[in-house]
Protein backbone atom coordinates (compact mmCIF):
# COMPACT_ATOMS: atom_id res chain seq x y z
CA UNK A 1 0.00 0.00 0.00
CA UNK A 2 1.39 3.35 -0.71
CA UNK A 3 0.84 6.72 1.27
CA UNK A 4 -1.56 7.95 -1.10
CA UNK A 5 -3.51 5.27 -0.55
CA UNK A 6 -3.22 5.30 3.52
CA UNK A 7 -3.50 8.89 3.83
CA UNK A 8 -6.92 8.13 1.64
CA UNK A 9 -8.00 5.49 4.04
CA UNK A 10 -7.23 8.01 6.86
CA UNK A 11 -8.94 10.51 5.85
CA UNK A 12 -11.86 8.50 5.38
CA UNK A 13 -11.61 7.00 9.03
CA UNK A 14 -11.23 10.54 10.21
CA UNK A 15 -13.95 11.49 8.17
CA UNK A 16 -16.33 8.73 9.43
CA UNK A 17 -14.90 9.45 12.85
CA UNK A 18 -16.46 12.68 12.68
CA UNK A 19 -19.67 12.21 11.26
CA UNK A 20 -19.92 9.61 14.28
CA UNK A 21 -18.74 12.33 16.42
CA UNK A 22 -21.35 14.64 14.69
CA UNK A 23 -24.00 12.34 15.34
CA UNK A 24 -23.47 11.50 18.61
CA UNK A 25 -23.32 15.35 19.37
CA UNK A 26 -26.85 16.04 17.44
CA UNK A 27 -28.49 13.12 19.48
CA UNK A 28 -27.41 14.14 22.62
CA UNK A 29 -28.05 17.80 22.02
CA UNK A 30 -31.45 16.16 21.34
CA UNK A 31 -31.54 13.60 23.71
CA UNK A 32 -30.77 16.91 26.25
CA UNK A 33 -33.71 19.18 24.83
CA UNK A 34 -36.23 15.94 25.10
CA UNK A 35 -35.16 15.17 28.94
CA UNK A 36 -35.73 18.76 29.65
CA UNK A 37 -39.13 18.78 27.55
CA UNK A 38 -39.85 15.82 30.12
CA UNK A 39 -38.94 17.40 33.23
CA UNK A 40 -41.25 20.46 32.17
CA UNK A 41 -44.17 18.15 31.71
CA UNK A 42 -43.63 16.26 35.07
CA UNK A 43 -43.35 19.75 36.99
CA UNK A 44 -47.23 20.37 34.97
CA UNK A 45 -48.18 17.31 35.55
CA UNK A 46 -47.21 17.86 39.45
CA UNK A 47 -48.97 20.86 39.80
CA UNK A 48 -51.82 20.03 38.33
CA UNK A 49 -52.32 17.48 40.73
CA UNK A 50 -51.64 19.35 43.37
CA UNK A 51 -54.29 21.59 41.87
CA UNK A 52 -56.65 18.81 41.48
CA UNK A 53 -56.14 17.69 44.88
CA UNK A 54 -56.86 20.97 46.54
CA UNK A 55 -59.87 22.31 44.28
CA UNK A 56 -61.07 18.24 44.79
CA UNK A 57 -60.77 18.78 48.65
CA UNK A 58 -62.78 22.33 48.41
CA UNK A 59 -65.92 20.19 46.36
CA UNK A 60 -65.60 17.41 49.08
CA UNK A 61 -66.54 19.97 51.96
CA UNK A 62 -69.01 21.88 49.53
CA UNK A 63 -71.55 19.42 50.96
CA UNK A 64 -71.24 19.81 54.81
CA UNK A 65 -70.54 23.83 54.56
CA UNK A 66 -73.95 24.22 52.42
CA UNK A 67 -75.57 21.60 55.28
CA UNK A 68 -74.18 24.04 57.72
CA UNK A 69 -75.02 27.30 56.27
CA UNK A 70 -78.56 25.75 55.77
CA UNK A 71 -78.30 25.56 59.86
CA UNK A 72 -76.61 28.70 60.69
CA UNK A 73 -79.23 29.96 58.22
CA UNK A 74 -81.96 28.80 60.31
CA UNK A 75 -80.83 29.57 63.65
CA UNK A 76 -79.88 33.22 62.55
CA UNK A 77 -83.93 32.90 61.56
CA UNK A 78 -84.54 32.14 64.78
CA UNK A 79 -82.75 34.52 66.29
CA UNK A 80 -84.50 37.58 64.52
CA UNK A 81 -87.39 36.11 66.91
CA UNK A 82 -85.74 35.44 70.40
CA UNK A 83 -88.67 36.85 72.36
CA UNK A 84 -91.85 34.62 73.72
CA UNK A 85 -95.23 36.02 72.71
CA UNK A 86 -96.78 35.30 75.93
CA UNK A 87 -96.44 34.77 79.47
CA UNK A 88 -98.74 31.31 78.67
CA UNK A 89 -95.49 30.64 76.32
CA UNK A 90 -93.10 30.66 78.96
CA UNK A 91 -95.30 28.66 81.32
CA UNK A 92 -95.81 25.65 78.27
CA UNK A 93 -91.94 25.35 77.92
CA UNK A 94 -91.32 25.60 81.88
CA UNK A 95 -93.61 23.29 82.28
CA UNK A 96 -92.30 20.92 79.79
CA UNK A 97 -88.82 21.42 80.90
CA UNK A 98 -89.90 20.03 84.72
CA UNK A 99 -91.64 17.19 83.06
CA UNK A 100 -88.65 16.10 80.93
CA UNK A 101 -86.50 16.71 83.90
CA UNK A 102 -88.87 14.86 86.36
CA UNK A 103 -88.92 17.91 88.72
CA UNK A 104 -91.88 19.20 90.71
CA UNK A 105 -92.81 23.09 90.93
CA UNK A 106 -94.73 24.26 94.42
CA UNK A 107 -95.43 27.55 93.28
CA UNK A 108 -94.80 30.01 89.70
CA UNK A 109 -94.72 33.25 90.82
CA UNK A 110 -94.09 35.81 88.13
CA UNK A 111 -92.57 39.15 89.10
CA UNK A 112 -93.16 43.09 88.08
CA UNK A 113 -92.41 43.16 84.05
CA UNK A 114 -90.19 45.75 82.84
CA UNK A 115 -90.29 47.49 78.94
CA UNK A 116 -87.02 47.71 77.60
CA UNK A 117 -85.53 49.27 74.41
CA UNK A 118 -83.29 47.14 72.02
CA UNK A 119 -79.93 49.89 71.74
CA UNK A 120 -79.58 51.74 68.24
CA UNK A 121 -83.60 50.81 67.57
CA UNK A 122 -87.28 51.34 68.00
CA UNK A 123 -87.45 47.88 69.16
CA UNK A 124 -88.70 47.23 72.64
CA UNK A 125 -88.99 44.26 74.73
CA UNK A 126 -90.55 42.97 78.48
CA UNK A 127 -88.41 41.53 81.13
CA UNK A 128 -90.46 38.92 83.11
CA UNK A 129 -89.05 37.46 85.85
CA UNK A 130 -90.56 34.49 87.28
CA UNK A 131 -89.60 32.92 90.47
CA UNK A 132 -90.04 29.61 90.33
CA UNK A 133 -90.37 27.20 94.16
CA UNK A 134 -89.83 23.80 92.96
CA UNK A 135 -88.45 20.29 94.95
CA UNK A 136 -86.03 18.01 93.15
CA UNK A 137 -82.51 16.25 94.12
CA UNK A 138 -79.42 17.54 92.26
CA UNK A 139 -79.63 15.55 89.66
CA UNK A 140 -82.96 16.65 88.45
CA UNK A 141 -82.24 20.41 88.82
CA UNK A 142 -79.17 19.90 86.55
CA UNK A 143 -80.96 18.44 83.90
CA UNK A 144 -83.64 21.00 84.28
CA UNK A 145 -81.13 23.65 83.87
CA UNK A 146 -79.45 22.11 81.07
CA UNK A 147 -82.52 22.11 79.24
CA UNK A 148 -83.05 26.14 80.21
CA UNK A 149 -79.37 26.52 78.72
CA UNK A 150 -80.16 24.50 75.70
CA UNK A 151 -82.73 26.51 74.42
CA UNK A 152 -81.21 27.97 71.47
CA UNK A 153 -85.27 29.38 70.05
CA UNK A 154 -86.09 31.53 72.86
CA UNK A 155 -84.22 33.46 75.64
CA UNK A 156 -84.14 32.53 78.93
CA UNK A 157 -81.85 33.37 81.24
CA UNK A 158 -81.23 32.16 85.16
CA UNK A 159 -80.45 34.99 87.49
CA UNK A 160 -80.97 33.17 91.14
CA UNK A 161 -81.07 30.07 92.55
CA UNK A 162 -81.47 29.41 95.95
CA UNK A 163 -81.13 25.52 97.89
CA UNK A 164 -82.75 25.09 100.99
CA UNK A 165 -82.32 21.25 101.94
CA UNK A 166 -85.15 19.46 103.83
CA UNK A 167 -84.99 17.87 107.19
CA UNK A 168 -87.78 15.55 106.45
CA UNK A 169 -86.42 14.24 102.91
CA UNK A 170 -82.45 14.26 102.71
CA UNK A 171 -82.58 13.62 98.86
CA UNK A 172 -85.07 16.03 97.72
CA UNK A 173 -84.47 19.87 98.07
CA UNK A 174 -86.52 22.81 98.13
CA UNK A 175 -85.19 25.18 95.31
CA UNK A 176 -85.86 28.73 94.26
CA UNK A 177 -84.79 29.55 90.73
CA UNK A 178 -85.29 33.11 89.37
CA UNK A 179 -85.66 32.74 85.35
CA UNK A 180 -86.08 35.92 83.44
CA UNK A 181 -87.80 35.63 80.38
CA UNK A 182 -88.52 38.25 77.86
CA UNK A 183 -91.61 38.52 75.75
CA UNK A 184 -92.49 40.92 72.43
CA UNK A 185 -95.04 43.42 73.34
CA UNK A 186 -98.53 43.63 71.55
CA UNK A 187 -98.49 45.05 68.62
Amino acid sequence: MNIKELKKTDLFNLALILIFVLANLLFLNTARKIWIKKQEVEAKIQENRRVLNREGNILSTKNPLASEIKKLKSRLSSLKQPFFSSAEEIFMLINRFAEASKISIRKIEPRKRTVHQVPESKERYIELPINLKIKCDYYQLLSFLEKIEEEKDRYIRVSRIEIKSSKEDIWNHNIEVLLDSFLSPKK
